[in-house]
């Protein structure tokens, strides 16, 4: 049927609301960047020693920052690198392991189909069997399960540490992906789909979604941070951008249960890449854990 002037107005303000409320958050976020410092690691690389004593005393004690300086000193000297080398490559040997490990977690994190099922969940619900109604109640519950978990991601990160939380987070979606399929494979009905996408969320975001980009920034050493996370986003986006495009296509041809199954079994990998690559960061310095790879880490 034919929308009805009004209808048609009333499309057209919701969308410009929708739009106006989204600027509110961008607005935020960049006055928020206004405030922020170069990092003391940074300014240390530059030579700017000084400026990095300064500004590692604006969150910690004097005592706390002449330590964190003399081991980014100590870190220095034991390097072939002098503390203003600006010509690091990822190709190195102490940068290869943890830059393929960053690539790898951010490529799996996206390649799980988070954004895919976010962004398809009303149309996946009503596939399953729900109404118009009920799926956007479904996805409301989706989005808010999405940010409750995210809550609790945040208030446990620093307690368990980053590779418990991924492993969790990464069991979790697996998990709910089987189920999804599984409900999918035996018409047990929309509700059931539902049940697997809020397990599948829960356990992205007390996960992956909170510590992901925490855990990679740790992961990268100084010199290589800026390269290796602008290529695994690069990697990460790619892998968002195709599984998004190919989703529907891929849905019609082959089931919604053989693409859950298969989004299951990338995120085993990912579950088995965090398990047995990826090194705890909770409590260590950066320096510690450049020491690490480099094959100095004192046990």
């Amino acid at each position: 049927a034919t929308a009805t002037p009004a209808q048609t107005a009333a499309m057209n303000h919701a969308w410009q609301s929708i739009f106006w409320f989204s600027l509110v958050p961008t607005v935020f976020l960049y006055l928020g960047s206004l405030k922020l410092k170069d990092t003391p690691r940074w300014l240390f690389l530059k030579g700017r020693v000084d400026e990095a004593r300064t500004s590692l005393l604006m969150n910690n004690d004097e005592g706390t920052a002449e330590a964190i300086l003399a081991d980014m000193r100590s870190n220095a000297s034991g390097s072939s690198d002098s503390p203003s080398e600006t010509s690091a490559t990822l190709l190195q040997r102490k940068y290869v392991v943890p830059f393929v490990i960053v690539v790898l977690v951010i490529f799996f994190n996206q390649a799980s189909g988070v954004n895919a099922v976010i962004n398809y969940s009303v149309l996946l619900f009503n596939k399953a069997g729900l109404n118009g109604t009920e799926g956007n109640w479904a996805d409301t519950a989706l989005k808010t399960v999405n940010f409750l978990m995210t809550c609790v991601g945040v208030s446990l990160v620093d307690r368990l540490g980053r590779k418990p939380l991924l492993q969790i987070g990464t069991a979790g979606v697996v998990v709910g992906l089987v189920a999804a399929g599984l409900a999918y494979l035996l018409g047990l009905g929309g509700w059931f789909v539902a049940a697997g996408f809020f397990v599948f969320m829960a356990g992205f975001a007390v996960g992956p979604g909170v510590c992901v980009w925490l855990a990679m920034s740790e992961l990268c050493p100084t010199r290589i941070r800026a390269k290796a996370m602008m290529i695994g986003l690069f990697v990460g986006m790619a892998a968002a951008w195709g599984i998004a495009q190919a989703f529907i296509p891929w849905s019609e041809a082959m089931g919604e249960p053989a693409v859950f199954f298969t989004l299951a079994g990338i995120a085993v990998f990912y579950f088995l890449t965090v398990t047995f690559l990826l090194p705890e960061t909770k409590g260590k310095s950066l320096e510690e854990i450049e020491r690490r790879f480099a094959g100095k880490s004192e046990g």
